[in-house]
């Protein structure tokens, strides 16, 4: 398994460079239209754009191939609508290794997810070795940890901002996870503290992808044989999780 997760980082990096290269060589062959004759565009898209497809079609059987080799995804992930095997193999590889994290609650911690101390006077992170508050009676609330002011941050990045991306799809195509997004947001509405509609959907969001994390963390560990203590239930209609 290790090894086809450092496989397919060199395939999904690669994939995603050369996609990029083709676009931006597109772009350039639109902008030049305008000062060059139709024949010697045609010519330069048979030598610029056009051999990069060949490079694609290659690196995407490979990624399929090494993708059937890999047991959580054909046991979960590719069951997910809205969810490509490309995107799929990108969080797989920014993971890298459940065996890394002793509970769910670790994963989301590295993922972004997890709560974490703010004081709600100055807006800085309480930690217990470094604590950044120097308020004289701070009022701690409990957040998501996010970057503020170019500071450094102890989660992926990278894999908060795809899986930010992903499940802006997910919800709105696999009936599963999109009925458990409509469900967050009307808990999120009921809730006192009045807040807006686009602060629910993010709230409801964040929940769904803590979700598919906690669902994603059993069938790995199941897939690799991982003896684990059962994850941590944030809410109580985990069903799948609490079935296991």
């Amino acid at each position: 398994m290790d090894q086809l997760l450092k496989k397919g980082a060199v395939l999904i990096e690669t994939y995603k460079r050369v996609r990029k290269e083709q676009d931006s060589s597109l772009s350039r062959l639109r902008s030049a239209r305008r000062g060059l004759p139709i024949n010697v565009i045609r010519d330069l898209e048979d030598l610029i754009y056009f051999p990069f497809d060949k490079i694609i079609n290659n690196l995407e059987d490979e990624i399929a191939n090494t993708m059937q080799l890999i047991p959580v995804y054909n046991s979960f992930l590719y069951k997910i609508k809205g969810l490509n095997i490309y995107d799929a193999l990108e969080i797989l590889v920014l993971i890298r290794d459940v065996k890394r994290f002793k509970n769910i609650s670790k994963l989301w911690a590295y993922a972004g997810l997890a709560p974490i101390e703010y004081c709600k006077v100055c807006g800085k992170r309480m930690k217990a070795k470094v604590n950044y508050c120097k308020c004289v009676s701070p009022e701690i609330v409990m957040m998501t940890e996010r970057k503020r002011n170019g500071g450094q941050v102890s989660y992926n990045e990278r894999l908060k901002k795809k899986l930010n991306q992903v499940f802006n799809i997910v919800i709105d195509t696999d009936e599963y996870y999109k009925d458990k997004y409509s469900e967050y947001k009307i808990h999120e509405f009921a809730k006192e503290d009045r807040i807006t509609a686009l602060h629910a959907k993010n709230r409801a969001k964040r929940k769904v992808i803590k979700l598919f994390l906690n669902h994603l963390f059993i069938e790995w560990a199941k897939c690799d044989d991982i003896k684990k203590p059962r994850p941590y239930q944030p809410l109580s209609d985990f069903k799948e999780a609490e079935d296991e």
